[in-house]
């Protein structure tokens, strides 16, 4: 996970300066324009970003060190959409699409153990999502998670290709994961080794519905 983080970051402010630099570069972007652009984009890692892992982290290690942080399924499912937006705004220059965002039954579960790895998995989702929603350039676009007895349900705009669909449905990995190893592949391997779950995705009519089986406990029992 730490070397997950480590690559994250890499991703996001290696690739933007660069392209800041660029825009400099052609004069589509003033000096003082460049500073104010870096200056923010220095600004949300360090204010925003950084405290978000560095708190997320903190829970990762507790968990894996077996500490049992349980949570209420919302709370975790709202800081997993924080933490997607974060590295989004992050990773596109401070831009986030507008989304509606809409919950179904979250508030009458609860997770029993790693919750700070159910976040992680749906950090990871949503900012695939916001990534897809991007790409489409679709004004307010919805994206609805739902709670069942023992599974989460999140229908998104977007279609995933087909290595993306074998790559999170596919055998969880074996020993070391690599490097330069993408959110998706995090996901299928939080999944299974901390939950015994594997991912169930469908697309159908330009929505993209992701699945996922957990142990959730009713807040009502």
């Amino acid at each position: 996970m730490y070397r997950a983080s480590r690559h994250e970051s890499g991703k996001i402010l290696g690739p933007n300066i660069i392209a800041l630099h660029e825009l400099a570069e052609t004069g589509r972007l003033t000096v003082d324009d460049l500073r104010t652009k870096l200056w923010a984009l220095g600004r949300h890692y360090v204010k925003d970003l950084q405290p978000y892992m560095d708190d997320l982290s903190r829970d990762l290690m507790k968990e894996i060190q077996g500490v049992v942080i349980p949570a209420k399924l919302d709370t975790t499912i709202e800081g997993a959409l924080i933490g997607a937006k974060l590295h989004f705004l992050a990773w596109q220059l401070l831009e986030v699409p507008n989304i509606i965002f809409i919950r179904q039954h979250l508030g009458k579960w609860s997770l029993p153990r790693h919750s700070a790895m159910v976040k992680v998995i749906f950090q990871e989702w949503f900012f695939n999502c916001l990534k897809e929603i991007s790409s489409l350039e679709k004004a307010d676009a919805t994206i609805t998670v739902e709670a069942q007895i023992g599974l989460i349900t999140v229908v998104s705009p977007g279609r995933l290709l087909d290595e993306d669909v074998e790559t999170l449905t596919g055998p969880p990995s074996q020993g070391e994961i690599d490097l330069d190893a993408h959110g998706l592949v995090l996901i299928r391997d939080i999944a299974y080794y901390a939950f015994g779950s594997r991912v169930l995705l469908t697309q159908a009519d330009g929505d993209i519905c992701f699945s996922l089986p957990l142990p959730l406990v009713s807040t009502h029992e």
